[in-house]
């Protein structure tokens, strides 16, 4: 079969592999190009440019301004797509012919971040098909496509979406496997980056990126670090970093510079979170020093605004950058680019209502709005909490969020949802200082009680057993003595509340707040109670309970489970509801 039957199959590979005779040489050319063999495409258009006649031509001046686009040689790029457009103005040539000239405007136009005008070009190589009486579904495949990436970029993601999935049909009905590959990934990548759903989309972009299809390096490259952002967005810091060291080489042997500008400002981004602010700027500056600014405005945007973010939490003046920054964004119309500066200029950028659902989020976040809380946590984007909370990147807390009882943990490696605490739980932790506080302390200011060692000592333990638990491999973090309890040093509690968000808390520590516990407590309880009932009156359970509920949880026989309760029944502190087997326990709170 000959290489240009592989090419409008769609099987790029096979035409690249294939001995094509001289008039089907170029789309082995084409082939080559399309699985990263750059350099040998090259070579083999540079030995046969002489002989080719204007359509072919055309076609593989065409797919060699790909090339270039692709490897950053964009001045090269320019000199092929160029060319052909002085062919079709100075000659008569198919409606072919002009759709891959306009393609190619279209193409080296999106790659400046100049969406309308490329969509316009895009617009007008669709319209050559139309009037082809040939028209390739190869090629529709690549209208559509390229149509439907400048639609999102200007903030009509819906219908660039659509207008890729058409794309998309269209390649699997013809079976052109390596791009409709190509434009799975796009669909996932852009799903990735406009979805609330980050965990969902990780697992749709992995299974991507270990299918069965033979997928370029570009996209590959592509699918590793929109993988590695959204690790960042739910604040698992350390498995972003490294998901991306096990992927360097594939990043790399792409020798694509924009891809690994891109690597750079995700590893800048990751060491920002991670608290390490000089390094990250270091990183910043590397990433955009080697990009052109007239060229890679919107991979040169990102990076500016992490450098800006940057220097305010280094309390340097970034008045400089936001200028710059301001004359580049008026170069381009790409919609994330806009809407990502407006965040600092608290002037947001809004898409349809609808459109850009992970956006909304992060503007509300950026906002301190209430509404922001809710789709952060359900959505696990735990990368936004600092930054929500006004905490400092890097910094070691215990966050708790009041009204929901909610405790996490934020450090280098992770911002960690630990799960919901009790009452006694969280006063516990509101008692702690790096100076320690005693037992009597303790037991004074959460349970209202005159300590006693042998009737209090294993009420203590045992909360702190439950959040040393909790903590899990950050249970260290609160260290025990024979005669006090503290904080390690380097760790701060931080107390929040929906409506305390959006402000700057001056004191990292919340005022203790125990009037419930020392209302209840405070009464003349007989001295020789148990430590069950002791806990269980310090914590009550938030229903009746069963003798087998009791005794599963303090580990007890259910004839010593059913003893405590009764005696907390006689005692008046439990009510006695239904018989038999529905036998069930009330313990009273006051």
């Amino acid at each position: 079969m000959s290489a240009k039957k592989y090419y409008f199959d769609g099987n790029y590979q096979l035409a690249a592999d294939s001995k094509s005779q001289p008039k089907d040489i170029v789309y082995k050319i084409a082939g080559l190009i399309f699985t990263g063999q750059h350099l040998t495409a090259r070579i083999l258009f540079k030995d046969i440019a002489k002989d080719l006649d204007l359509e072919h031509q055309i076609f593989a001046r065409f797919h060699l301004g790909i090339s270039y686009v692709r490897t950053s040689e964009y001045k090269l790029a320019q000199e092929q797509f160029i060319t052909n457009l002085s062919f079709v103005r100075n000659h008569k040539v198919t409606p072919l012919s002009n759709f891959l000239c306009f393609q190619g405007l279209s193409f080296y136009r999106f790659f400046f971040s100049e969406h309308k005008k490329s969509y316009y070009w895009a617009n007008k190589a669709y319209g050559c098909l139309l009037k082809s009486k040939v028209s390739s579904p190869l090629f529709l495949a690549l209208s559509l496509d390229l149509q439907g990436h400048n639609l999102i970029q200007l903030g009509q993601i819906h219908l660039g979406l659509e207008q890729l999935k058409k794309s998309f049909n269209i390649c699997n009905s013809n079976k052109f496997i390596n791009l409709k590959s190509d434009i799975e990934t796009s669909i996932a990548i852009y799903n990735s980056d406009y979805s609330e759903k980050p965990k969902q989309q990780i697992l749709n972009l992995k299974k991507l990126l270990h299918s069965k299809f033979d997928q370029s390096d570009y996209s590959k490259s592509a699918l590793v670090l929109q993988i590695s952002k959204l690790y960042l967005l739910m604040g698992k810091f350390t498995l972003a970093k490294n998901f991306l060291a096990d992927n360097y080489d594939l990043i790399y042997n792409n020798e694509n510079k924009r891809k690994i500008a891109t690597l750079n400002t995700v590893m800048a981004e990751l060491l920002y979170k991670r608290g390490q602010y000089l390094e990250a700027l270091s990183v910043a500056k590397i990433a955009r020093k080697n990009l052109d600014e007239n060229i890679d405005i919107s991979l040169i945007l990102p990076i500016l605004n992490l450098e800006i973010k940057i220097l305010n939490q280094l309390n340097k003046d970034s008045s400089e950058l936001i200028k710059y920054t301001e004359n580049l964004i008026g170069k381009v119309d790409r919609y994330l680019d806009k809407k990502m500066f407006s965040r600092f200029k608290n002037n947001l950028v809004a898409a349809e209502i609808g459109q850009d659902l992970l956006g909304d989020i992060i503007d509300l976040s950026y906002q301190k709005k209430e509404a922001a809380l809710e789709p952060i946590l359900k959505n696990e984007l735990l990368g936004l909490l600092p930054r929500y909370f006004d905490l400092n990147p890097g910094q070691k807390y215990l966050l708790i969020i009041r009204e929901l009882n909610y405790l996490f943990i934020i450090d280098f490696d992770s911002v960690e949802f630990l799960g919901s605490l009790t009452k006694n739980q969280i006063q516990f932790l509101q008692t702690l200082t790096t100076e320690g506080i005693s037992k009597g302390k303790l037991i004074e200011d959460i349970w209202g009680y005159e300590y006693d060692a042998l009737r209090h000592d294993s009420l203590i333990y045992t909360t702190i057993s439950r959040i040393k638990k909790i903590l899990n491999e950050k249970k260290h973090w609160i260290i025990t003595d024979e005669n006090k309890y503290f904080i390690q040093s380097d760790i701060q509690i931080v107390f929040k509340a929906y409506k305390e968000s959006i402000k700057k808390y001056k004191q990292p520590l919340a005022e203790p707040v125990f009037e419930v516990a020392k209302s209840v407590r405070k009464t003349n309880l007989p001295k020789n109670l148990n430590y069950r009932l002791v806990q269980t009156l310090a914590d009550p359970p938030e229903g009746p309970i069963s003798v087998s509920q009791h005794a599963q949880f303090w580990d007890v026989t259910r004839m010593t489970s059913l003893r405590d309760l009764t005696e907390l029944c006689q005692l008046g502190l439990a009510i006695k509801i239904g018989q038999g087997k529905a036998t069930r326990y009330l313990v009273q709170t006051n």
